[in-house]
């Protein structure tokens, strides 16, 4: 089971690009920003954004990461490493559960938490 802060919870086994938060307002990963960093702190993985229009940056945290596995496909290309493709949440099971293609890399991982965070996810 996976706990959702910040956002509402995503559909299951569905590419997306966009969050949803409680307020209703979405956020378009896609198109509204660019991906700034990758960090992997212990067993949190963040993903930094910041907005093509007016430089807010916003963040997606993992929590409770288990199982991480990041594959860069044989054509990748720096000009990949501020986009996200998508990402799906799987179901709870004996696999992992979240899937984020981003920056050009394929992300796979197990986590308890899934966090979208405004300027809360502070660059250090």
């Amino acid at each position: 089971m996976m706990t959702f802060l910040g956002m509402k919870s995503p559909a299951p086994n569905i590419p997306i690009i966009e969050l949803e938060t409680p307020t209703g307002d979405v956020v378009d990963l896609y198109n509204d920003y660019q991906l700034r960093s990758v960090e992997l702190r212990g067993d949190e993985l963040s993903f930094r954004f910041v907005s093509v229009s007016a430089g807010a940056p916003t963040g997606v945290q993992f929590s409770g990461v288990r199982d991480l596995r990041v594959v860069q496909p044989a054509g990748w290309v720096p000009q990949e490493a501020d986009q996200i493709e998508h990402f799906l949440i799987r179901p709870a099971g004996p696999w992992r559960c979240v899937v984020f293609k981003a920056g050009g890399f394929h992300y796979e991982f197990d986590c308890a938490v899934m966090t979208l965070a405004g300027s809360t996810i502070e660059d250090t």
